[in-house]
């Protein structure tokens, strides 16, 4: 199966492939290629202090039975996709 991608998607499906073989094999990672990331997927820096309060507002209200707006809950974490475009 080939993947044709033009030069200025910022997707990388061999990545993806080489997840999904991992997981299929049930790899311990000890002979996986060596994947670094580029600009287009390295992490991007967030407090944890943020991270933290948007986890535990999303999972106290799901104990709790009540619904969220998870977009707006979301909202203060970047978004690699919204970012990117």
């Amino acid at each position: 199966m080939t993947t044709q991608t033009s030069s200025n998607d910022k997707r990388q499906p061999e990545s993806l492939a080489e997840f999904a073989e991992s997981a299929r094999h049930e790899s311990d990672g000890k002979d996986a290629k060596d994947m670094t990331a580029n600009q287009h997927t390295k992490p991007i820096a967030t407090d944890n202090e943020v991270k933290h309060k948007v986890a535990e507002k999303i999972l106290s209200s799901g104990a709790h039975g009540e619904e969220v707006d998870i977009e707006e809950t979301v909202e203060p974490i970047p978004d690699r996709i919204i970012e990117s475009r």
